[in-house]
């Protein structure tokens, strides 16, 4: 399964995120679920990058992204983000699962 985090600021937007897992939906190379949600988090993290000044990391356990100081443009870029995987857990819940947590929780 295929695990997001979003980390909420102070002001209650979104300033972060962490995903993790596999999906399992099929193979490896043949997961439609692994590839919608790769190419949609690395399109958000990419403009995070380049407009939100937002640090990206990847290492074995998945990719984190954390937006030093949000702004206007990365509330928009993550918020699109949050809303686009949970639309896509409605349908494939057994494969993903997103969540929101606390300011204070770790991603």
């Amino acid at each position: 399964m295929i695990t997001v985090r979003f980390k909420k600021a102070a002001d209650d937007s979104l300033m972060g995120f962490r995903v993790s897992g596999h999906a399992g939906w099929a193979a490896s190379g043949k997961d439609i679920v692994c590839a919608a949600v790769s190419a949609t988090v690395w399109q958000t993290a990419n403009g995070l990058v380049k407009f939100a000044n937002a640090k990206v990391t990847q290492d074995k356990k998945g990719v984190y992204c954390i937006i030093p100081v949000p702004s206007e443009s990365s509330h928009v870029l993550v918020q699109s983000l949050y809303d686009c995987l949970s639309e896509m857990q409605k349908q494939y819940s057994d494969y993903l699962d997103v969540k929101i947590v606390g300011r204070k929780d770790g991603i």
